[in-house]
């Protein structure tokens, strides 16, 4: 764990804190990127399942 940040002011002072978690600090850009590529792999798992179910469709015509 990071070592505190103690901050003494001598008067009122106002402290403006930037919360940063690693992971999740991306540009617009990365996550967009990460975005494409989950909805890229969902697209292609979706069609080898049409695939699957039309192959076993086909499969089941055939035997009646």
């Amino acid at each position: 764990m990071a070592d505190p940040i103690v901050i003494q002011c001598s008067q009122a002072c106002t402290v403006a804190v930037e919360l940063r978690i690693p992971g999740l600090d991306l540009s617009v850009q990365d996550a967009m990127t990460i975005g494409f590529g989950i909805v890229a792999v969902w697209a292609v798992a979706l069609f080898w399942a049409e695939i699957a179910r039309a192959v076993d469709a086909r499969n089941e015509r055939n035997e009646d």
